[in-house]
């Protein structure tokens, strides 16, 4: 199921930092594909900013993608089959750094073959 990236990148960039302080930089999307196949977007919040519980950062994302992706036409159905899937997860980890020590909202990673 499709949900625009520009839905996600509102999210860390400015839902999150609202509601639990920090800034974007303590945010990040990371896409990635799991051992099954399947692709997990793992939403990574810094430990240095305190309070945040991620069952509540879990709703908060998927109510902002049911409000913000209602007028870009990315909510609805894609969020529960997110829900029931386990794509989206909270995760409290330092966001990813490039090799010249840049954070980007938005990471991909690809399963490294074995």
């Amino acid at each position: 199921m499709t949900i625009l990236g520009t839905d996600l990148v509102c999210i860390v960039e400015e839902v999150l930092p609202q509601r639990f302080g920090g800034s974007i930089t303590d945010y990040q999307l990371v896409e990635r594909e799991d051992e099954a196949g399947f692709t997990r977007i793992d939403i990574l919040i810094s430990p240095d900013v305190p309070g945040v519980d991620e069952a509540d950062a879990r709703r908060i994302v998927f109510d902002a993608l049911k409000k913000d992706g209602a007028r870009s036409g990315s909510a609805g159905l894609s969020v529960e089959v997110w829900k029931q899937a386990d794509t989206l997860r909270i995760r409290r980890d330092y966001p990813k750094r490039t090799k010249v020590g840049k954070i980007f909202s938005f990471q991909t990673e690809r399963l490294q073959p074995k």
